[in-house]
């Protein structure tokens, strides 16, 4: 079983996934908010690279088509980012599949905006005006795109930092679906979490002993929690302690199963979804 660990382990890329705190819904709202207004005042207040020239068609349509790019951007950003949002929490993505994505961004608005030029001009090809506002949109977007994403690292990093966050990292506070704090438990103890419809099974050591506190919550309301104090998800219903994880493996049938360490032989099962990030962190 320990061979096939460090197997995998050699495959397994060690950049990091992006933190939560860039894909929740405040980084959702600034996105799909900040940068198409960020687009909108800075062709009108710079006029950069011929823009307002090739977007007036000679027709005095400029601020006009401004603003069509702009609903544009604004719907593909609203799009991508709530996507994003719910994706990102069962799927591994780091820092360079997230610089993809952005740029998948901005070249799905350019697309759609050259669509609407080519169709609305009735002159200009598509392929010209796609030529044209991608390389554009590249250079304006990149700017807010990078000072959101620095800022949030920056803010995160703080937050890391402070002497409250420090203190409070060595207890897991655990609240009820009422919002009220029903025990706490010092995070090295705990080995598992597993979701049981209406109810958050938290299994942890007391005294060399195996203990079940059973919660009314849901895991979606724990996860920011957990993944706070270093809990990981391995199963769409369990998260997991890596401190206790022994080892992991494969069964007979091809399962991949995390084993915990403790007095009794506990076998979480990890989902494939999950093993890159777990496997990274081991």
């Amino acid at each position: 079983m320990t061979k096939y660990k460090h197997s995998f382990s050699v495959t397994m890329p060690r950049m990091p996934k992006i933190p939560n705190y860039m894909y929740g819904w405040p980084a959702t709202v600034i996105h799909f908010l900040t940068i198409p207004f960020f687009f909108f005042d800075y062709i009108l207040l710079f006029t950069p690279l011929g823009m307002i020239e090739m977007l007036d068609m000679d027709q005095g349509n400029a601020i006009f088509n401004i603003s069509i790019i702009s609903c544009i951007l604004l719907g593909v950003l609203t799009t991508t980012r709530i996507t994003m949002h719910f994706l990102l929490k069962s799927i591994y993505i780091n820092y360079v599949l997230y610089g993809i994505w952005c740029l998948c961004e901005i070249f799905s608005a350019s697309m759609l905006s050259a669509m609407f030029f080519s169709l609305y001009s009735g002159t200009i090809p598509f392929f010209n005006a796609l030529m044209f506002i991608v390389g554009r949109m590249l250079l304006i977007l990149s700017f807010p795109y990078t000072i959101i994403a620095l800022s949030f690292v920056a803010n995160g990093a703080n937050r890391q930092h402070t002497p409250n966050e420090v203190t409070d990292r060595t207890v897991i506070k655990f609240y009820d679906h009422r919002q009220l704090m029903k025990v706490a438990i010092a995070e090295k103890y705990i080995l598992f979490l597993k979701s049981d419809e209406n109810y958050v099974e938290i299994h942890y050591l007391d005294n060399g002993r195996i203990m079940k506190y059973s919660l009314r919550s849901s895991m979606r309301r724990l996860e920011n929690t957990l993944e706070a104090h270093g809990l990981v998800r391995c199963h769409r219903t369990y998260y997991i302690n890596p401190l206790h994880v022994k080892f992991l493996g494969r069964n007979a049938q091809g399962f991949i199963y995390a084993e915990m360490e403790g007095p009794e032989s506990i076998r979480i099962p990890v989902s494939k979804s999950y093993y890159a990030n777990l496997a990274t962190i081991l």
